[in-house]
């Protein structure tokens, strides 16, 4: 996916409608165009407030946390690679080859019910 692409698609997953042509609005309904559309890929401060959408929700966010590769490798994730694991979480990554671009422990044929099971199972570990 383009950086466009990314940041569109996360958008649309945090409330944001494409209206017409460039404008679209926000999850308040107010007007913008798109180049307001916060930049995901490169912005650290865009992709805080994506993930906020995801946080109270425990399955969502550890299928994301390791998707981003969980430890210490999350706390120096990219803009760009937080977006990637952001979109694959949600099932809304559409991959334009076999081989991820910054996801390394991820491929295009894991499924997302492989993630859930495996969170809720270390959800199960944490809470004995």
């Amino acid at each position: 996916m383009t950086g466009l692409e990314i940041n569109r698609a996360i958008a649309e997953a945090c409330g944001w409608k494409h209206v017409q042509g460039f404008r679209w609005e926000d999850s308040k309904g107010l007007s913008m165009f798109e180049w307001d559309i916060p930049d995901y890929c490169n912005s650290l401060d865009a992709m805080h407030e994506a993930e906020k959408t995801i946080y109270n929700h425990n399955n969502l966010w550890t299928a994301y946390y390791y998707q981003i590769g969980a430890g210490p490798l999350s706390l120096h994730a990219t803009g760009r690679k937080k977006a990637e694991a952001f979109l694959r979480t949600l099932g809304l990554w559409k991959a334009t080859d076999k081989e991820s671009l910054t996801v390394e422990r991820s491929t295009t044929e894991e499924s997302s019910a492989d993630q859930f099971r495996d969170a809720a199972e270390m959800i199960k570990e944490v809470q004995k």
